[in-house]
């Protein structure tokens, strides 16, 4: 993200609450498609017991949400179609959903550089407040 925005260039050293505070002024809000699950080492292959995240609630309270980025077409894009189909379908709302590459270093199929140019597309939707 912070390579998308241009934030300086120690971003990703910063304390999690300060690199949150400077999505948050670009209209980003960060959410996880599951609230819980279990997993046996890092591989998002290895998730069981997934619960998901109540997103109908979260859009509902915040009805100016244009666009959900997913972070991976394996890890976040799988579980979100799996629990909430209907929004992947849903042409009558006006919100996009985005599946990106995953920002993770496990995911080596292109550079840091290449995914950034893709995760760009989000800026699209995003405004700036001061």
């Amino acid at each position: 993200m912070g390579m998308v925005f241009s934030f300086r260039s120690d971003f990703s050293e910063l304390p999690y609450q300060e690199r949150l505070n400077s999505l948050t002024t670009h209209g980003i809000a960060i959410w996880d498609v599951l609230e819980s699950c279990s997993r046996e080492g890092s591989s998002d292959s290895s998730i069981g017991d997934a619960i998901a995240n109540d997103i109908r609630h979260f859009l509902a309270d915040h009805p100016s949400i244009r666009c959900i980025a997913l972070n991976g077409k394996t890890g976040a894009g799988h579980w979100f179609k799996r629990y909430f189909p209907d929004l992947m379908d849903d042409k009558n709302r006006q919100l996009t959903i985005l599946p990106l590459p995953s920002t993770s270093p496990a995911y080596a199929g292109m550079s840091l550089e290449e995914k950034a140019d893709i995760w760009q597309q989000i800026s699209l939707f995003c405004t700036k407040s001061e």
